[in-house]
C-alpha cells in the first residue's frame, strides 16, 4: 500500500485486509460445461438471458443430489466487435457490466470465477446489447460438485465502470474522473497515441500512467493504485496527456466488491 492508498483509503481494503479476515474457499470437482447460444439477429436492442442452474439431467454419486452443486466459469465465446454491452444482474441488482466492442475482450466479469452454490437462488441475468447482426454469442459455465454444502459464503469480485467517450483535439487535455467510491486501477483507451499521461488528485498528487499496448485498434493506458483509492475523499480528479492528433478516450475503472449469501439470500456489500 503507497501513501496515496493510504490517505485515500477505501472501505473495501479496511475490510478486505483486516487481519481476521479470511474467505472461505468451496473445494469442488468439475462435472461438465453448459453451453447456450445467443442469436444476435438484431441490433442495438438488449437480448435478455436467464442463466437457470438447473441440475435435473446429472447422475449424482451415491448420497448426493443438486444442493451439492455449484457453478463456476462463467465465459463468453464470439466476436468482441459485435457486442457492446453484457450486463450482470443477480436478483435485480447491477452487478457489472463489460463494454466488448470497445476494449476488445470478453473478459470483465469475474462474479462467476468462483464456486457459487445450488444454494444461491437468485436469477442471474445477462442483458445483452450487439452493435452487429448475425454474430451469434456463445455463453458457458461449468457444473461442479461440492465436496460440501456451505450455506453461508461471500464471493469477492471486481466491479467495472464507464462514464462514457470524450473526444479531444491535437494538443495537451483534460479527461474528468468523476467517480465517487474507491478504485483499484483504471484502463484508458484512446483512438491516437498520447505522451505525458497522467493522473492528478485535488491537483496536488500526480500519479503517471504507462501505455500498456495496442488493444482492439486503440491505445491502451492503464495505471494501478497498488490498493484502493477513495475518490469520494477526491475533491478534483483528472487524466491529463499530449495527443499527438485528433482522439477519442474511454476510461474504465475497477473496484472490488462483495457478495454475502445466507440460505439463498444475498446482496452487495458495497454499492457504486
Amino acid at each position: 500500500m503507497t501513501s496515496l492508498t493510504k490517505l485515500y483509503r477505501g472501505v473495501q481494503d479496511s475490510y478486505l485486509t483486516r487481519e481476521d479476515y479470511n474467505p472461505r474457499t468451496i473445494e469442488a470437482e468439475y462435472l461438465d460445461t453448459v453451453k447456450t447460444i445467443v442469436d444476435a439477429s438484431f441490433v442495438t436492442r438488449y437480448n435478455t438471458v436467464y442463466i437457470i442452474f438447473d441440475t435435473k439431467d446429472l447422475q449424482f454419486p451415491e448420497g448426493k443430489n443438486d444442493l451439492d452443486v455449484g457453478f463456476v466459469g462463467l465465459r463468453f465465446l464470439g466476436d468482441p466487435s459485435a457486442v457492446k454491452t453484457i450486463r450482470l444482474e443477480v436478483g435485480g441488482q447491477k452487478f457489472d457490466r463489460i463494454y466488448p466492442s470497445i476494449t476488445g475482450t470478453f473478459e470483465g466479469i469475474t462474479y462467476l470465477s468462483q464456486v457459487i452454490p445450488k444454494l444461491e437462488h437468485h436469477n442471474l441475468q445477462l442483458l445483452i446489447e450487439f452493435s452487429k447482426e448475425d454474430s451469434p454469442l456463445e455463453i458457458q459455465y461449468d457444473r461442479v460438485l461440492m465436496k460440501e454444502r456451505v450455506p453461508i459464503f461471500e464471493i469477492i469480485f471486481h466491479n467495472n465502470q464507464y462514464c462514457g467517450e470524450e473526444q479531444y483535439g491535437k494538443g495537451v487535455g483534460s479527461y474528468t474522473l468523476p467517480y465517487n467510491h474507491p478504485v483499484q486501477d483504471i484502463q484508458f483507451f484512446s483512438t491516437a497515441p498520447l505522451k505525458n499521461t497522467y493522473v492528478v488528485l485535488n491537483e496536488i498528487h500526480k500519479l503517471y500512467v504507462p501505455y500498456k499496448r495496442m488493444q482492439n485498434g486503440m491505445y491502451m493506458y492503464e495505471v494501478h493504485f497498488n490498493g484502493s483509492i477513495n475518490f469520494s475523499q477526491v475533491d478534483k480528479a483528472t487524466f491529463v496527456f499530449e495527443a499527438l492528433e485528433e482522439t477519442v478516450i474511454h476510461a474504465f475503472p475497477k473496484t472490488t466488491n462483495l457478495v454475502r449469501y445466507m440460505a439463498g439470500m444475498g446482496g452487495l456489500a458495497w454499492s457504486k
